[in-house]
């Protein structure tokens, strides 16, 4: 008796296939009621189950969007990748937790009347709030769901980030998408509900738009820059004067032209002035002394953590001493020991890699590695940030990583960027000399 071909037997696998998926899902319901016991929702298997509708949607969308062709596999790749991260991964850790900040968006979205003419500039916490209500408006109440909506944004983030990365390198590099959207603080910390994955798209914009303007020369980057600084500002407006800063040194080292240069400096350094002085009325300082008292309490209400570590300045020369360790706390820390559970040991794992990264880049550079005027940018970037996450990064290793998401892309890129092998280029340099 002749075997079935492969044909013929499609059928059956199909139905087997079928079968073992429709057993498999009443157990998978029960581990999403197990583990999502802590999520304040009134029907989580109905949640969930939404969730997964709008994953699929999402991705469909995705496989018609009006990109680049050969992008279309890449985001749809990642997309499963951040799914299974969303409607997976997260279970467990949300399992670990009775409080989150997602948790607090989702359930006071039901106790307020915000309306969306209500969104006020540098007012994070009730903005995610007032999108969490209107999400829940268009769409079924689910915790889930709202997950997945910000794993888009997150997805969003890392394709613009890419997308001003090759637009710099002028050639396209699929290694460097996954690299980036494989970084395990990335794919995690972008595929969560919150503020994070909105900061890290807007950052994603601004990196865009900064490089079609200054590299590309293209008007449309200055509109992507006011859409990101904007979309900070609803967000947290801290990040303003961060991301104007950069500007300030590419007006005054990478514009060319007398009026250019002075535009640019006057309109970034007064809109920087105006943005500290906005977040330091909204947070009460008046002087230097105010912020260390604020320091030393903040460090003593979280020294009950595990990951929490105490700090206290007697002077402002104390301060700036400890710079340098917060900002290498703020960029590379938690290390391996420092967070003593399952996600501190996988971020640990993360920047060990990142810091032996950094060592192969201190070691390969060179000063005239920095005199790209982007490069030189994204650098000013990176370390202002640092310094002003040092501290709150410091006392709280357990949201370091989190809080890096901001600025991660960027450092991740100037790393290989620093660290790259110089032979093909050096071979080219003198092959160029030659001719």
């Amino acid at each position: 008796m002749n075997s079935p071909t492969w044909r013929q037997a499609i059928p059956g696998s199909g139905l087997l296939a079928a079968l073992g998926v429709g057993s498999a899902v009443p157990l998978l319901f029960v581990v999403v009621v197990d583990l999502g016991r802590n999520v304040p929702s009134h029907d989580i298997v109905a949640g969930y189950f939404y969730a997964v509708i709008w994953a699929i949607t999402l991705g469909m969308a995705l496989a018609i969007a009006p990109v680049r062709r050969g992008d279309r596999p890449m985001l749809l790749g990642l997309w499963g990748a951040k799914i299974g991260v969303t409607l997976g991964f997260e279970l467990i850790y949300e399992a670990q937790y009775d409080i989150l900040d997602g948790y607090y968006y989702f359930v006071m979205s039901r106790f307020t009347d915000y309306a969306l003419t209500s969104v006020q500039i540098g007012e994070g916490t009730r903005n995610i709030i007032i999108f969490t209500r209107l999400h829940n408006l268009l769409f079924p109440d689910s915790f889930h769901m709202l997950k997945v909506t910000c794993a888009m944004f997150g997805l969003l983030g890392v394709y613009t980030f890419y997308r001003a990365f090759v637009l710099y390198l002028g050639r396209e590099e699929p290694r460097l998408f996954w690299i980036l959207g494989l970084c395990p603080s990335i794919l995690f910390w972008s595929s969560t509900f919150g503020k994070d994955p909105l900061i890290m798209l807007a950052v994603g914009l601004y990196t865009y738009g900064v490089v079609a303007w200054r590299h590309r020369h293209r008007s449309s980057g200055i509109v992507w820059m006011l859409a990101a600084i904007l979309l900070t500002s609803i967000i947290r407006m801290w990040m303003i004067p961060l991301l104007l800063c950069p500007l300030l040194v590419l007006g005054l080292l990478g514009v060319e032209g007398a009026w250019r240069k002075t535009a640019v400096v006057a309109v970034s350094g007064v809109s920087m002035l105006v943005a500290l002085r906005a977040f330091i009325h909204r947070v009460g300082f008046l002087s230097i002394q105010d912020v260390i008292e604020t320091v030393s309490v903040v460090s003593r209400a979280a020294a009950s953590g595990g990951s929490s570590q105490a700090l206290h300045f007697s002077s402002p020369q104390a301060m700036l001493a400890f710079l340098p360790l917060g900002m290498f706390t703020a960029l590379f820390r938690p290390l391996p020991g420092d967070v003593m559970n399952a996600f501190g040991l996988l971020a640990g794992l993360e920047n060990a890699v990142l810091v032996a990264l950094l060592v192969v880049a201190i070691w390969r550079s060179r000063w005239r590695d920095l005199r790209p005027p982007l490069i030189l940018c994204g650098t000013v970037f990176v370390l202002v940030w640092s310094m002003f996450y040092s501290v709150i990064s410091y006392i709280n290793l357990g949201g370091a990583a989190r809080f890096k998401l901001q600025v991660l892309p960027v450092l991740l890129a100037l790393l290989l960027y620093f660290a790259r092998s110089r032979r093909e280029p050096d071979a080219a340099q003198a092959t160029a000399r030659s001719a």
